[in-house]
């Protein structure tokens, strides 16, 4: 009995001690010496400082001020709203940084016939009567900064930074004067944005009249700055990485002489700070360079291995501040309240009106992330705007969010190049070659007008011109000029023939509408002129030299992407009618229509739905009414049919078809800068009937083909695909072939 007095005794005591201690802890708290945590930039390296804060927590070490610069500034940032360091992984992880760090953008709502523009030509360049602008750098930094505004929609803004969970300073460099800046107000995200500002990658972000760029270039490693906010203990992390120096490479890339120099600036920035930490956590991560955001996985755990490799240093520094248990993180994120208002500032009423109607879901409720990027990527794709900015302002107590938007200055002129290759190896190769240099210009008679030259070199030359003039917020008129001539080739014994060659020319008008910004209708009249050079032998009707000609035509184009796209849909109706009496040699019809379907499913798989048909009414090839060679159906779709088809089986009076595709992205669940990347699955069928009897016959006039092959996208203009196909034609015969088409390749 003694013995179990005595132990309830001793453990009474030993609990009296516990609580005598943490309150001794907890009492002196508010007077222990201040750690400041100092994170160095380094682009991609920087997220290593995620797993040397997630042994920091781990060993309880206290941290009161956050510094840091490029990279080190962003991960500072969400580390000072006081998310801890599985949000931050969590974060990072879940972060599409081949989208953030990019110019596209979702084409879904982009404007039609920018939307048509981007899908031709892989290279725009403004001018004016100065002369070219060639962009200061090759990413404008808008889909950062709109990732940085969602992610700390938490905060009011302006905010003084001390009063973060954690305190808080960015590192950035004015441009005009290289003085170096110390932020310690405003917007939390242009703070972290404007660090991030790599000169040459990232364009300068304004703030407060001043170009800003990335710190690094004067402060990779901000100790000084830690010192001057009163920080007793300070905690750096110094990035070692990179690909060691190869000497060969000077030959083969005239850049890397110049990066070696801006590291070698930029590391005796870094020299010099380090005296003055009190502890350094040195992360070595030798191979990995500044753009490998698709390794963050293997970046963080080697920070975590570098700070546990320190957790001795680590130690000594908490026992030097008097910690002597592991307590629970004494800073935690601010808590959210609902959002009871929606201001809307910039643009017109209409754009503030849809503005306000895309956030206002946001009211009632606490602001929600998913809700934000979909609403931003929205207005982003209208192509209007230069920047909007969602942002925290609560006014008056009231929780609000404020969206701002900066209209983009009027389109100027501008130069663009397009390409387009198309090539069938078979039996014979078939092939087609086309470089397509082009030229706008703007504001001829209002300020939305455009006249534009396009030239068509190497196979199928031909010049085209335009004059768009816009007739209110829909309407508009286009007067338009072509001259062409139209050649297939295919290649054959090393001899060169000719599939057909035409010659045309023509010169009309439409008018028309554009009753969304996905959709396009008009109406118009032309007179075309024709000379066939060399035409196939075909049933088709007497050749029409010259004539006039009416047309309707109705198209949607709504695709994520141009090229290669996931999701969207599209759809073209066209009438032609030649204006001859009926019964005269020289009147026809044609009616063609094409759909294509591509489902939203938000997975690394998509699925399209493809069919077209045509018919020029005829019930013979021969008759009066059937359109001549150049005006008939054709089953011409190089996406679903790029197997050599003989003409018989292309052109026709009356043809349909219908085909699928798989698209699998490679890289969907990477975060690497990179190409999106795809492996194609294809299969199609088409009918050609040349007289409208054989529809009773109509297998002997199908064919089909399937192809496997491999896609990738570089940029809206540009793409390249090869692939590997067999091909089923009318007489049974069996055709394999490789099919390669790179430029614009889109549908």
């Amino acid at each position: 009995m003694t013995q179990i007095r005595e132990r309830i005794f001793a453990a009474v005591c030993c609990l009296a001690l516990f609580c005598a201690s943490a309150s001794a802890q907890a009492s002196s708290d508010n007077s222990r010496p201040r750690v400041a945590l100092v994170l160095e930039g380094g682009g991609a390296l920087g997220l290593a400082h995620i797993g040397v804060i997630k042994v920091i927590e781990e060993l309880g070490i206290p941290v009161d001020i956050v510094v840091g610069t490029s990279m080190g500034a962003i991960v500072g940032g969400f580390y000072a709203q006081g998310y801890d360091a599985a949000h931050l992984e969590k974060i990072t992880l879940g972060v599409d940084w081949s989208g953030i760090l990019s110019e596209g953008v979702n084409s879904s709502e982009e404007r039609y016939r920018s939307r048509i523009d981007r899908s031709r030509y892989f290279a725009i360049i403004d001018f004016d009567r100065r002369g070219f602008k060639i962009p200061g750098s090759l990413l404008s930094g808008r889909k950062l900064l709109y990732f940085l505004d969602r992610s700390t929609i938490s905060e009011p803004t302006p905010v003084d930074f001390d009063t973060l969970p954690r305190r808080y300073r960015a590192v950035a460099a004015d441009l005009a004067t290289g003085e170096r800046v110390v932020i310690d107000r405003g917007s939390l995200a242009d703070a972290m944005r404007v660090s991030m500002g790599i000169p040459g990658i990232l364009a300068p972000h304004i703030v407060e009249g001043r170009y800003l760029v990335d710190g690094g270039t004067v402060d990779n490693l901000p100790v000084g700055t830690a010192r001057e906010l009163g920080a007793d203990f300070i905690i750096a992390v110094d990035l070692l990485g990179g690909i060691p120096f190869a000497p060969e490479e000077l030959d083969r890339n005239p850049l890397d002489a110049l990066n070696r120099t801006m590291e070698i600036m930029i590391r005796a920035n870094v020299k010099e700070q380090l005296p003055g930490a009190d502890l350094v956590v040195t992360v070595v991560l030798s191979g990995f360079q500044m753009t490998d955001f698709g390794k963050a996985a293997e970046i963080m755990a080697l920070g975590e291995k570098a700070a546990r490799e320190s957790s001795a240093e680590l130690m000594a520094l908490k026992m030097k501040l008097g910690i002597l248990l592991p307590g629970e993180a004494d800073v935690q994120p601010k808590t959210q309240t609902p959002i009871r208002k929606v201001i809307v500032e910039g643009g017109n009423a209409r754009d503030r009106a849809q503005a306000y109607i895309l956030f206002a879901p946001i009211i009632g409720a606490i602001p929600d992330e998913a809700l934000l990027e979909k609403s931003i990527e929205t207005l982003e794709a209208l192509g209007i705007y230069e920047y909007i900015r969602v942002r925290r302002t609560d006014e008056g107590g009231i929780p609000a969010i404020s969206v701002f938007l900066t209209k983009s200055a009027p389109p100027g002129h501008s130069l663009r190049l397009g390409i387009e290759y198309a090539s069938t190896y078979s039996g014979s190769t078939v092939s087609r070659l086309g470089l397509s240099p082009s030229v706008v210009l703007r504001g001829m008679t209002t300020e939305d007008s455009r006249l534009a030259v396009n030239f068509r070199i190497l196979d199928s030359p031909s010049i085209e011109a335009s004059f768009i003039q816009p007739l209110g917020a829909y309407l508009f008129i286009e007067g338009f000029f072509s001259a062409r001539q139209e050649t297939e080739t295919y290649n054959m014994d090393s001899a060169i023939s000719y599939l057909y060659r035409t010659r045309a020319m023509d010169i009309g008008f439409n008018v028309g509408a554009n009753p969304a910004r996905w959709a396009n209708v008009a109406i118009g009249l032309s007179y075309d002129w024709i000379e066939f050079d060399q035409v196939p032998d075909t049933r088709a009707g007497e050749a029409a030299s010259s004539i006039f000609m009416g047309h309707a035509l109705f198209s949607i184009h709504r695709f994520d992407s141009p090229i290669l796209p996931m999701e969207g849909v599209s759809i073209k109706l066209r009438y032609d009618q030649s204006l001859s009496e009926e019964g005269n040699s020289h009147y026809f019809r044609n009616l063609a229509s094409e759909g294509l379907y591509i489902p939203s499913l938000n997975i690394p798989f998509s699925f399209t739905v493809w069919g077209m048909a045509s018919s020029d009414f005829s019930e013979y090839a021969d008759d009066s009414t059937a359109a001549p060679f150049f005006y008939k159906p054709d089953l011409a779709n190089r996406h679903f049919f790029p197997g050599p088809l003989e003409v018989g089986e292309r052109i026709g009076s009356h043809i349909a078809g219908v085909g699928g595709e798989v698209k699998f992205q490679l890289n969907w669940a990477s975060s690497a800068i990179g190409f999106p990347s795809f492996l194609l699955v294809q299969a199609a069928a088409g009918t050609v009937l040349q007289d409208i009897s054989e529809i009773n016959r109509a297998s002997e006039f199908t064919h089909w083909d399937a192809t496997l092959g491999v896609g990738t996208r570089l940029n809206d203009g540009f793409g390249v695909s090869l692939r590997v196909g067999l091909l089923r034609g009318f007489g049974g015969d069996l055709r394999s072939f490789i099919a390669l088409d790179l430029g614009s390749i889109g549908y």
